[in-house]
C-alpha cells in the first residue's frame, strides 16, 4: 500500500498490547506504510526471516512521535536514486526539491517560497560564495542595478530558521556574499 509514484516501505512492529497493536497496525497504514505488527520477538524473528523491512521499532512512543521517527528514520536510509537526486544536503541540512520541505537535523523547517529558492541555490552551490549580484538573477530574476538588500532580508531570515542550533551553517563573507559551509570547511 504505497503512494503514487512511491516505492514501498515496510515496517515490522513487536507489540504485545493486543489494543495498542491494532492501534498501532491502523495508524501506519493510514500513513501509507505497510505494517506487520507482532505480538513476541520470535514472531518478529519468524516475520524477519520471511521479508525484507525498512525499519524496527521501539518504545517508548506517541503516535505522532512514531510517525516522525519513521520519516526521520526513513530520511536517512533512502538509497533510492530518484531520491538521491532530489535532496540537496549540507551538513544535517537537508532540502528536497520534490517534496518543498527543509529538514535541520530531525525538525522540519518551515519556509516562505523564496526562502526555498534561496536555500535551494545556496545548497546548490553548498561551500561556495555566491554574490548578492548572483542570488538576484539567481533567484529573483533581476540583474545587478536591483537593490541587494532585499537578499540581505531575506539571508537573515533564512537564519533565524536554519541557523537555531549549532553549528552554524549559514555564512557571511563580507565583500564577497553568502554561502552555505558545512562545520568540517569552516
Amino acid at each position: 500500500m504505497s503512494l503514487p509514484g512511491t516505492t514501498s516501505t515496510s515496517l515490522l512492529r513487536v507489540e504485545d498490547d493486543d489494543a495498542i497493536r491494532e492501534l498501532l497496525a491502523s495508524a501506519m497504514r493510514s500513513a501509507h506504510y505497510e505494517v506487520l505488527v507482532v505480538a513476541t520477538g520470535a514472531d518478529a524473528l519468524r516475520a524477519a526471516g520471511r521479508g525484507t523491512y525498512d525499519l524496527y521499532l521501539t518504545k517508548p512512543f506517541s503516535l505522532e512521535e512514531l510517525r516522525f521517527r519513521v520519516e526521520a528514520v526513513l530520511r536517512r536510509t533512502r538509497t533510492d536514486a530518484s531520491a538521491a537526486r532530489a535532496m540537496l544536503r549540507g551538513a544535517d541540512l537537508a532540502l528536497d526539491e520534490d517534496a518543498r520541505r527543509v529538514w535541520r537535523g530531525e525538525e522540519e523547517v518551515a519556509l516562505t517560497p523564496t526562502e526555498f529558492r534561496l536555500l535551494t541555490y545556496l545548497l546548490t552551490n553548498v561551500g561556495t560564495v555566491v554574490s548578492k549580484d548572483q542570488i538576484l538573477e539567481r533567484v529573483w530574476g533581476y540583474h545587478s542595478e536591483a537593490d541587494g538588500r532585499i537578499v540581505e532580508t531575506y539571508i537573515s531570515a533564512l537564519r533565524q530558521k536554519i541557523d537555531t542550533i549549532e553549528p552554524k551553517l549559514l555564512h557571511t563573507s563580507r565583500g564577497f556574499g553568502y554561502c552555505i559551509r558545512p562545520p568540517d570547511q569552516s
